[in-house]
């Protein structure tokens, strides 16, 4: 204790009560954000955050694959064949009444399952770096899968250190006034160029047509 004391006129109190204060401080709270959205005729979930693996139990491997399944809380979005770390959680948290879907979504980025009541991350995974992935399911939106967007966020707890993953959602995206008002213009320059054609005015046709082309190429691009 005797090097606690580097000041005389601090009172011994003080600096006994500092030491205790700082050895007794709180565990710095670790968070798994996922974020699910309506993109364009999709349903996209964004993961992202950090994890304490600390205590984690290796539960042997994991094949490629992703998995989905509101009504059980469980979301997968698994891209190699590899070991896994499971942390347990308080409780598994269903978001929906949507049952197993396997293999349906495209997963990228870091390795992550939540299922039930337990994270699995690769074992590889060094505690409290960045996790980064998502899972994109195509040709879908939240009422088909069966997801509860209304009633979010969700919360799981991370069984003895208090980390949370967490769930939520954002409005969707749409691009239909977007095309609608692309097909507006195309339309409406068709019909010029048509007027064009009939009075034999062939250049300003011509140079209509262009447009509409590039307006064309612009919907195309609109998934």
């Amino acid at each position: 204790m005797k090097n606690l004391f580097v000041f005389p006129s601090v009172p011994r109190a003080l600096c006994v009560a500092v030491f205790f204060c700082l050895s007794a401080a709180p565990h710095a709270r670790a968070e798994l954000t996922i974020t699910g959205q309506e993109r364009f005729g999709d349903v996209v979930f964004t993961f992202s955050g950090t994890m304490d693996t600390t205590g984690a139990v290796g539960a042997g491997p994991f094949f490629v694959e992703t998995k989905f399944e509101p009504s059980e809380g469980d979301i997968e979005a698994w891209q190699t064949d590899s070991d896994t770390a499971r942390l347990a959680l308080d409780a598994a948290v269903p978001f929906g009444t949507g049952p197993a879907l396997t293999d349906v979504g495209v997963g990228s980025g870091d390795n992550i399952a939540l299922l039930g009541d337990d994270l699995y991350l690769e074992d590889t995974y060094v505690s409290g770096s960045p996790l980064n992935a998502t899972l994109t399911l195509a040709g879908t939106d939240f009422a088909t899968l069966g997801v509860d967007a209304a009633g979010g966020p969700y919360m799981w707890t991370v069984t003895g250190n208090g980390d949370t993953v967490v769930m939520s959602f954002l409005p969707t995206l749409d691009n239909s006034a977007a095309r609608a008002a692309l097909l507006k213009k195309i339309k409406k320059l068709q019909k010029k160029s048509k007027k064009f054609k009939k009075k034999g005015k062939k250049a300003k046709a011509k140079k209509l047509g262009k447009k509409v082309k590039k307006l064309k190429a612009q919907l195309a691009a609109l998934v």
